[in-house]
């Protein structure tokens, strides 16, 4: 009895030990380099059911372009996609890549024409978080410097 008792004060114990760990909600960041030869579409999305997504980020790329997609964040467990489109291209299908957490850089370039598909992506992990692609906004400060 007096080990079931320890058994069970242990599993309780480990139990509130992990739970902190699992209220911790992954990052996930995406910087899109559009080499390609048309505009593009990139989401990251996650799973909220069978049937739907939820849309964490998106943006447009023009060609010769950069993006950067979040940072946002999902529930621990949850299945984060990358989705890169051309959405006035009918004959091409998105290209759905799923996401472990932390930063990666998206490169698309058009595709052979050997094959179906129009683009392609190669997806690599960051090392280092990644900064916005859209240049800062000048401040009052800076504006003010500049006339000086």
């Amino acid at each position: 009895m007096n080990r079931t008792r320890t058994l069970a004060l242990a599993s309780a114990l480990a139990a509130s030990a992990l739970l902190p760990a699992c209220s911790v909600r992954p990052m996930y960041q995406v910087r899109i380099t559009n080499g390609s030869s048309g505009t593009l579409v990139a989401q990251i999305s996650r799973d909220v059911s069978f049937e739907d997504d939820e849309v964490l980020a998106h943006a447009r790329v023009r060609p010769n372009q950069q993006a950067t997609l979040g940072p946002v964040s999902a529930d621990p467990f949850q299945h984060v996609e990358l989705l890169v489109s051309r959405p006035g291209d009918l004959q091409t299908m998105p290209e759905k890549m799923r996401l472990s957490r932390g930063s990666w850089i998206a490169t698309v370039s058009d595709a052979p024409i050997s094959t179906w598909s129009r683009f392609s992506v190669q997806l690599t992990k960051s090392d280092e978080p990644i900064e916005s692609a859209s240049p800062e906004p000048e401040t009052e400060s800076d504006s003010d410097r500049a006339q000086d």
